[in-house]
């Protein structure tokens, strides 16, 4: 399981700050804004992970789960969360 949790971790918290430096690439990102994102989409592809393998041996429903995991929750931090006050769409 540890192994499991590390690429959970890493693939909730990697896409979705991909995807959402994609929309920051015109102006800077606020580091807290940064650190909330990555954050929020690393706890979120863990507990997802570790949800979908309690629930089945199949590790590959939890890799799936972590990645759309950590995009919602990365997003709905980006959208009501801190820095500048700019949601990333604007």
């Amino acid at each position: 399981m540890d192994r499991l949790a590390i690429l959970c971790a890493l693939l909730g918290g990697g896409i979705s700050t991909v995807v959402m430096m994609h929309f920051w690439l015109p102006r800077p990102v606020p580091i807290l804004r940064y650190i909330t994102v990555l954050l929020a989409g690393i706890v979120a592809g863990i507990v997802a992970g570790y949800l979908m393998h309690v629930s089945d041996s199949n590790p590959m429903p939890g890799i799936f789960a972590s990645l759309g995991a950590g995009l919602i929750t990365s997003g709905a931090v980006t959208l009501f969360g801190g820095g500048t006050g700019h949601t990333a769409m604007s």
